[in-house]
């Protein structure tokens, strides 16, 4: 079955995003689809619902290596499209504030 994501089109308007962090957002927007539907992706303290893609299955998926896609992980929390909430022995919680 072949699977499709949709980007964005106002990331291209954005001179902050460049090609692989759009690729990326959309990436995890499409996965916020799904867990919005899920209570069990709500977390409570952030009052917000959040996606589980981890680094090395990102990297594996946009052939990147695991410091590039940390780069990019920093390089949004910066911009403001990502927060991220380590998790102690688990994946890391990623919150979309802008979806």
């Amino acid at each position: 079955m072949e699977q499709y994501i949709k980007v964005n089109e106002d990331y291209f308007e954005n001179e902050d995003l460049k090609g692989c962090e759009i690729l990326l957002m959309s990436m995890l927007e499409d996965r916020m689809e799904s867990s919005i539907q899920r209570p069990e992706f709500f977390d409570k303290k952030m009052g917000d619902y959040f996606v589980i893609y981890t680094r090395e299955e990102l990297s594996k998926k946009l052939g990147l290596n695991l410091g590039t896609i940390t780069n990019m992980f920093k390089k949004l929390v910066n911009k403001g499209y990502l927060v991220i909430k380590h998790q102690f022995n688990g994946a890391s919680k990623l919150f979309l504030p802008r979806f």
